[in-house]
């Protein structure tokens, strides 16, 4: 634009929100094309929203297109001349490519998202208007576009791991086809499952990067390139030159094209015999490109006037474990079942609809009908994708059905061209008659007798083609113009299972390169320093990007300020423009995100946690973390990190956590930080891993053995150390975890030794490979507390010398007051051997300044903020009664000097679950709302708890075959649950939405999803005051919080063991702390004795808290009485009726207890081991369960009455039976 702006023109900047950008383009085109002549541009970031403006446009009556690259020459053609004419008013056109619209009187040019540079804007900007006559420009900005625009810029760049990966893989095939030149393809190297870059094969420009990685390489003389393979064609005449000539009259060619091949013809016939014709010559012979000179020869070929006699080196496995045959075979019967389960678990897919494919129940179920025992899902996710190459030899349809890949557990399919099931099982019939008949062809040709791995023999297309001809079958089912196209699928079929490896073969079905890799450079990396120049590119476009959101920004406050910062931007010099606009803000253009963003990343962080999240240099890393120090915070924000600003995939990160709640925070954080570039993120508890690596699916099994479980850590980090790979398949870690880059874990001090050994088999420790997994720990020696389960400080002392692993240390504590922390110190510097011992946890240093006692040191002029000993007599110690009376009369004063009327906030904590019951009977007595974290054994299963069951069969009846999380979750708003599972589901939707996006699933999907979802979580606190052991309270925090005393191990062997537990039961106290002491035997307040406010409770023993409330457990009730009555029978009815707390009694009967209803209903029975040890004062609903009747064994099952039933689980209050 020579740096001026064309007075005729207006522009504006409008702020406008994602959700209203459509109708604000609607709008603009009404008051700018409603009353005058003249056409509008709209300009959006990609093909998908072209289509749908496009479409929503339509809608609005405007005579409308879209235009994108992604259009035939045809299309793009007529819709331009439509434009022109006058019978299209608007297009909706991709950044760039928008360039092409060349109308002189469009009235109106919307930027409805934001392009990646001013340069771009003011160019696209410039389609309005070239008539001279006035003509309006319009952005629509939405902050949030920059960070899409960035994403898109960083999408389209090249990563030094990505240079490094194709490195790896080109001397790694050189190696493996015995040196020399190289020739191969960008999809060779991409297919290869063990090549590790931030694009796939089927992205749409991963051809282009693949060659971009390949020039720059040998830009640093790692190696060198020749020009395409493909340029030399080794051809044979098939008839005489006069035969050829009468051949081509018949095929009624076009006049131009009958003279270029007779032309090339001509020049074929003189050559030599022995000559190898490069198509270079023929080029310049026709004036035709390397692609149109392809298809001439290509087309000449499907006449018989030439025959591609190729030469195809394949290398093959005969007489060991899995040989060529072996897999072949194995391969044929795991398609069969494969088709088999499609046919079953997608039924109609042959209505043309995406169905969903989940890998592990297929996998799993597939390695029983198989018998193949190592059968993994990315061998399904392999098969699937060869089989959509299937399809009629007479059409010209690329694929059989589409797959599109949601997460490593979910697939997408369609079927294409009206196919069922049956007919793509037949289109297959033909590769797999031709692959009976070529591979024993192949093995033919080696020595007699020889046995190995990597045997190499060579054929030809032409040799290959006279196989088909011999064999009878066929050369009858294989007409002779489709037989060169079949064996070319049938290898690559073949090449793709692991049956066969093609090597020079591949290039004569692709486009390739000639490499030659430089032996002076074998084993050297390619390093920062060579990856700088083109960094320095990235950079650039970087800076661009800042530009553009400056000027929206400077806009929305004045619009001549912004014109004059274009004026700027083209006469100024770089350096005087970004001093004059980006002045002291060197950082911030370096960065892939706006300033705002970089801000809620790394600002509000300590100096500790923003060295952690913003390291550039993927270092491993153990931190260290003491209580409340904001670990999660950190991991959080450091995904955050290499999301927003290193702009890495969201699927090449691991978060590993001890339970489904962790993971639940962890994605709700991310969500809020950076919205939908948070999806498809992989956030699992270790077992959920493991199911991952091995394919294993538990289906809705409502309970899994732990020996199961563990057989599942240890068998997933056994594959992925290669302990039990098949012979050949030694690069299986590497396929398992492909586009995985960075590992983090939460609360390493707990994990066992086989979620160790899995931790280090997935981040592969001391290894230096470009590949391996950057591991961030997160842990703390100090509150290491489950040693019972295996839990041991030794993984974390091992880590930092088998990572090589930088140590951070977070201990400023966000959470306790000093007083507190202090008093928590003092008791854990008791342990021997700590590895934070000296870097205590301390207060952040926003609160250094506050006193020691936090707001309660002038609060409570009794206590002043100081950690209370409340010293109990020794007699209570059997029973804790007078315990929980001194307790609840303290926390009770404090709730009265804050003047609060809830409870909310306030915890009690034990060391045995005992202790807290008759904390539960004052409650009850005093109608005070409490959360008695319940103890695992006596938890119902959630996924038959009466709610769940019905929300699940709404989802089932529901009429919409697709549901996304968010109308899945107002689907249920009809049912009125109880406010528990509205909070469940609500939360169970918002995870479904963190792993799917807005992505529609079949309802047996989504179905499937929640029973994963619901097998994993525990039951999640609920409001009052909380009641648990301090083990239940892990990861917790409250403003009070009261230590009972009792239950806690006295013995010198266990003491650090029980000191880790109660200073994690004491940090988990923000305000205030109060502990409790049975005259003076408790080994941890006595070490405090001097740091403590001491305090003497002499209450009297209240009977009243004698009163137990026990929920029977399912051991405890005869779960198939119901259902050995009929579905007619009236007990079925008034269990119907009953709701959680509706009244019941016991009634004896025998050595059994009949339940009944307030009618005398009975609706249950006590099981035969069932003994009651309470003189029952009430009885009431605890919840109702739900049982079918092929849960029972076949014993029992022939007792049945009932497919389903309902099960009532009582909850019985009163003294214990001494």
């Amino acid at each position: 634009m020579g740096g001026r702006l064309r007075t005729n023109l207006c522009f504006e900047v409008l702020p406008t929100g994602s959700g209203e950008k459509w109708q604000r383009t609607h709008l603009l085109l009404e008051d700018e094309l409603g009353q005058q002549d003249g056409g509008a541009v709209v300009f959006v970031s990609s093909r998908k929203n072209a289509e749908e403006l496009a479409a929503f446009l339509i809608e609005q009556h405007w005579a409308c297109r879209f235009f994108h690259a992604g259009l035939q020459p045809h299309e793009k053609k007529d819709i331009q001349d439509d434009f022109k004419a006058g019978a299209l008013r608007v297009i909706v056109a991709t950044n760039a490519f928008g360039m092409g619209v060349d109308k002189p009187d469009v009235r109106l040019v919307v930027h409805a998202n934001i392009p990646g540079s001013l340069e771009n804007y003011l160019q696209e900007a410039g389609r309005a208007g070239r008539d001279q006559q006035q003509a309006k420009c319009v952005l629509l900005y939405d902050p949030q576009d920059i960070e899409t625009q960035f994403g898109l810029s960083e999408k389209s760049k090249l990563s030094l791991q990505d240079i490094q990966q194709i490195l790896r893989k080109v001397r790694s095939e050189g190696n493996r086809r015995k040196g020399g030149q190289l020739i191969i393809t960008a999809g060779e190297i991409l297919q290869d499952e063990s090549v590790n870059t931030s694009f796939e094969v089927d992205d749409r420009d991963a051809e282009t990067k693949v060659v971009t990685a390949i020039a720059w390489l040998e830009r640093g003389q790692y190696l060198s390139r020749e020009e395409n393979h493909t340029k030399v064609f080794p051809a044979r005449l098939c008839l005489s030159e006069q035969e050829a000539d009468a051949r081509l009259l018949q095929s009624k060619l076009p006049g131009r094209r009958l003279e270029e091949f007779r032309a090339v013809l001509r020049f074929l016939y003189a050559a030599d015999a022995d000559e190898r014709i490069n198509t270079d010559q023929l080029m310049a012979l026709t004036e035709q490109n390397q692609e149109e000179i392809s298809s001439t020869l290509k087309q000449l070929e499907n006449l018989g006037l030439l025959e591609n006699d190729s030469q195809l080196t394949i290398y093959l496995r005969h007489g060991v474990i899995g040989s060529s045959n072996e897999r072949l075979s194995q391969s044929l019967q795991l398609e069969n079942a494969l088709f088999s389960e499609l046919r079953e678990q997608a039924p109609d897919a042959d209505q043309g609809g995406w169905q969903d494919i989940n890998l592990p129940p297929l996998t799993a179920q597939l390695r029983q009908s198989t018998a193949q025992a190592e059968l993994l899902p990315l061998h399904i996710l392999r098969l699937l994708r060869s089989l959509t190459q299937d399809r009629d030899g007479e059409s010209s349809q690329r694929s059989s059905f589409e797959l599109r890949q949601l997460n490593r557990d979910y697939l997408k399919l369609r079927i294409r061209n009206g196919y069922t099931w049956q007919k793509i099982q037949e289109l297959g019939e033909k590769r797999r008659a031709i692959a009976a008949v070529l591979l024993p062809f192949l093995l033919a040709k080696l020595p007699s007798g020889v046995r190995a791995k990597d045997l190499l023999v060579q054929t030809t297309f032409g040799e290959l083609v006279k196989m088909i001809e011999s064999d009878l079958v066929l050369n009858a089912t294989i007409k002779p113009e489709q037989r060169k196209k079949a064996i070319e699928h049938v290898l690559l079929y073949l090449h793709q299972q692991e049956v066969l490896t093609l090597n020079h073969g591949m290039t004569v079905m692709r486009r390739a390169m000639t490499i030659e890799v430089n032996p002076d450079k074998h084993g050297q990396r390619y390093l920062k320093e060579d990856f700088l120049k083109l960094d320095e590119h990235y950079r650039e476009k970087r800076i661009q990007v800042h530009v553009m959101r400056e000027y929206a920004e400077v806009a929305l406050r004045e619009m001549a300020a912004a014109l004059s910062l274009v004026m700027h931007y083209f006469k100024e010099s770089k350096q005087n423009f970004l001093k004059l606009y980006f002045s002291g803000k060197d950082e911030v253009l370096k960065l892939a995100t706006s300033e705002a963003s970089w801000q809620s990343i790394v600002y509000a962080l300590n100096t500790t946690q923003k060295i952690v999240v913003a390291d550039p240099d993927d270092r491993n890393r153990l931190i260290l973390a003491g209580p409340g120090s904001g670990k999660t915070r950190v991991i959080v924000h450091r995904i955050a990190y290499l999301l927003r600003v290193r702009r890495m995939p969201a699927s090449s990160i691991i978060a590993l956590t001890f339970n489904r709640h962790a993971a639940n925070e962890i994605r709700r954080r991310l969500f809020d930080l950076v919205g939908n570039e948070a999806y498809g993120l992989t956030i699992l508890t270790y077992h959920a891993m493991a199911m991952r690596l091995t394919g294993v699916s538990f289906s809705q099994r409502e309970k899994i053995d732990d020996g199961e479980l563990d057989a599942l850590l240890e068998r997933a980090a056994e594959l992925l150390e290669g302990k039990h790979l098949a012979e050949g398949e030694d690069d299986l870690r590497e396929r398992l975890l492909r586009g995985y880059r960075y590992i983090l874990v939460d609360e390493y001090q707990d994990i066992d030794e086989r979620q160790y050994n899995l931790v280090s088999a997935l981040a592969k420790r001391h290894s230096e490979n470009d590949d391996d997994l950057c591991i961030l720990a997160v842990g703390d020696d100090d509150q290491n507390i489950y040693q019972w389960r295996g839990g041991s400080n030794q993984h974390i002392e091992r880590y930092q010398q088998e990572y090589n692993a930088d140590i951070s240390y977070l201990v400023e504590n966000f959470r306790s007051s000093k007083m507190i922390i202090a008093t928590a110190n003092r008791l854990i510097e008791k342990n021997c051997d700590r590895l934070k011992a000296k870097h205590p946890i301390q207060v952040n240093s926003t609160r250094r300044e506050l006193p020691m006692g936090g707001r309660w040191q002038t609060l409570d002029h009794r206590r002043q903020g100081r950690v209370l000993c409340i010293q109990l007599p020794a007699a209570d110690s059997a029973t804790g009664n007078i315990q929980a009376q001194a307790v609840l009369a303290e926390l009770q004063r404090l709730k009265d000097l804050e003047q609060r009327d809830d409870w909310q906030g306030c915890a009690v904590l034990a060391r045995t679950h005992r202790y807290l019951l008759p904390i539960q009977a004052w409650c009850e007595k005093n109608s005070v709302l409490y959360y008695l974290a319940a103890d695992k054994q006596s938890a119902l299963p959630l996924t038959r708890q009466r709610g769940y069951i019905q929300a699940i069969e709404h989802l089932h009846a529901s009429e919409m075959p697709l549901l996304d999380a968010n109308s899945a979750n107002a689907s249920l708003q009809s049912l009125s649950l109880d406010e528990q599972w509205t909070e469940f589901f609500h939360t169970a939707f918002e995870q479904l939405k963190g792993e799917f996006g807005e992505c529609q699933l079949a309802r047996a999907t989504l179905i499937n999803w929640l029973y994963d979802y619901a097998r994993e979580i525990r039951q999640q606190p609920r409001a009052g005051l909380y009641l648990g052991t301090v083990h239940s309270a892990k990861g917790l925090e409250f403003r009070h919080v009261a230590i009972l005393d009792g239950g806690w191990s006295q013995k010198q062997q266990q003491l650090e063991d029980e000191r880790r537990l109660y200073y994690v039961g004491m940090t988990r106290a923000e305000e205030t702390l109060t502990l409790c002491e049975f005259a003076s035997t408790n080994a941890f307040t006595q070490s405090l004795c001097d740091a403590l406010l001491q305090q003497s409770f002499n209450g009297r023993h209240d009977p009243a808290l004698d009163t137990q409330y026990q929920v029977f457990s399912m051991k405890d009730i005869d779960i198939g009485y119901p259902g050995r009555q009929p579905a007619t029978a009236l007990i079925h009815q008034a269990i119907r009726e009953l709701k959680p707390g509706d009244s019941l009694r016991l009634h004896a009967e025998g050595d059994r207890y009949l339940l009944q209803d307030e009618q005398d209903r009975t609706v249950g029975c006590t099981s035969k081991a069932f003994r009651l040890n309470l003189e029952v004062e009430t009885c009431e609903v605890a919840g109702v369960i739900t049982r079918y009747a092929e849960d029972s064994e076949d014993e029992y099952r022939k007792r049945c009455k009932s497919g389903r039933w309902e099960i009532v689980i009582p909850r019985v209050s009163g003294r214990s039976i001494t």
